[in-house]
């Protein structure tokens, strides 16, 4: 697994927690480095 991340990563894990979210929230957050690292794929 990769310790960081490019910021075209940054930009797909933002826009897939914002795609997430329940209506009237802002995001779902990730909590864990293996479903960021998912939403990516």
């Amino acid at each position: 697994m990769c310790a960081w991340s490019a910021y075209q990563d940054w930009q797909s894990i933002d826009a897939a927690e914002v795609s997430g979210a329940k209506p009237g929230a802002p995001r779902r957050k990730f909590v864990t480095i293996e479903a960021m690292v998912a939403a990516l794929d």
